[in-house]
């Protein structure tokens, strides 16, 4: 990426942060051709991760693993959440949990510290959830 680019489009300098979640896409080739898919991976696509990447990013992984939190959470924009994962099911957390409602975040972490679990929640993101946040998309030209 050229020095700069981040900037020169308004946006906040990347910093590293303590590990809070991790999605990790090892390339385009995939047995499906869904038109859902959000990297456009199917048969006919080549392009892999090289080995050396994968397994800096298991060693980044299994470091980040030692942190021992129980569940690492995504806020979203909207004041829900975009992913929640946990080392081994919390199903207290979701009892009488209303849905789609825009405190369903701060709920959820209330639930947590009530619990007595620990957390790592990352920085905020936004997800697609409406028909506007899908033209949000489009627009920013993510797709």
């Amino acid at each position: 990426m050229k020095p700069g680019l981040i900037s020169s489009r308004g946006l906040p300098a990347i910093t590293r942060k303590k590990l809070g979640s991790l999605q990790l896409n090892l390339g385009y080739l995939c047995n499906l051709s869904c038109v859902h898919c959000h990297i456009n991976a199917g048969p006919n696509r080549t392009e892999l991760m090289s080995k050396q990447t994968i397994y800096q990013v298991l060693a980044f992984t299994f470091n980040a693993l030692q942190q021992r939190s129980d569940i690492v959470i995504s806020p979203a924009q909207d004041g829900r959440y975009v992913m929640i994962g946990m080392k081994q099911a919390y199903s207290e957390l979701f009892v009488d949990m209303t849905w789609g409602y825009a405190e369903v975040f701060e709920a959820t972490q209330q639930k947590i510290k009530r619990y007595n679990l620990n957390s790592i929640e990352t920085t905020m993101q936004w997800d697609d959830d409406t028909f506007e946040d899908f033209q949000r998309y489009q627009k920013e030209k993510l797709i």
